[in-house]
């Protein structure tokens, strides 16, 4: 029998306390979650204890390096199978659409750069990773190619035009956007679009790291319904 890809993303983050105002002894435990899963610490361990940030931001990059930007869960997950066939651009590893997949979702998945397993720095944020599902090689362009399925895209990079350019190629009726309302995902014409264009049907909490505000966005076209 197949055996069940597991959210370890989800795993560390709920092992970690989410909290910058904690005591040496809880911060020392974090530290401790860290050494268990092989994440290393970007500084002397002591001056980690004095201050939880650093086990928090080095939990961050490690996840981001490995898995994905952003934290799914059950409720996220669900999400996308509620609003399959899906096509997500800038999917990284693939790390979310493994997941939705294993759901029960229909998802094709590309990304400009898909990493390599065992190539180093093919992309600075998933360092010899390779791919958890079938990442196809491609960009904003691939979207005319699925217009009869749902849109996602999941913490688009800030200042880059990728979201915006997927968003105006798109000619359906639903988005689901994963990041920020502004802030660090996206860029600013992005955001402008959905406010002149799209309008929110439903937002859906995600675990966040400390210090980010992102959420899932269920998005419809103005005047047109699901």
């Amino acid at each position: 029998m197949k055996r069940k890809f597991e959210n370890v993303l989800l795993k560390l983050w709920r092992e970690l306390p989410h909290d910058l105002m904690v005591g040496r002894a809880k911060s020392a435990a974090s530290l401790a979650t860290l050494k268990a899963w092989g994440i290393p610490l970007p500084c002397p361990e002591e001056a980690a204890v004095g201050a939880f940030c650093i086990a928090e931001f080095a939990a961050r990059d490690y996840a981001t390096a490995h898995w994905a930007w952003a934290v799914p869960d059950e409720k996220a997950i669900r999400t996308l199978v509620e609003h399959s066939p899906i096509v997500e651009i800038g999917a990284g590893t693939g790390y979310w659409a493994r997941l939705a997949a294993e759901a029960g979702a229909d998802i094709v998945a590309y990304d400009s750069r898909p990493p390599v397993a065992g190539r180093k720095k093919v992309v600075a944020w998933a360092v010899e990773t390779g791919t958890y599902f079938e990442v196809r090689r491609g960009g904003p362009g691939m979207v005319r190619f699925h217009q009869d399925r749902t849109l996602f895209l999941c913490w688009p990079p800030h200042s880059h035009g990728i979201a915006t350019d997927c968003l105006r190629r798109y000619e359906g009726g639903t988005a689901i956007y994963v990041g920020e309302n502004g802030g660090c995902t996206a860029d600013e014409r992005f955001h402008d679009e959905l406010d002149k264009n799209w309008e929110i049907a439903k937002v859906v909490a995600i675990p966040q790291w400390h210090g980010l505000h992102d959420q899932m966005y269920v998005l419809n076209r103005k005047g047109q319904r699901e």
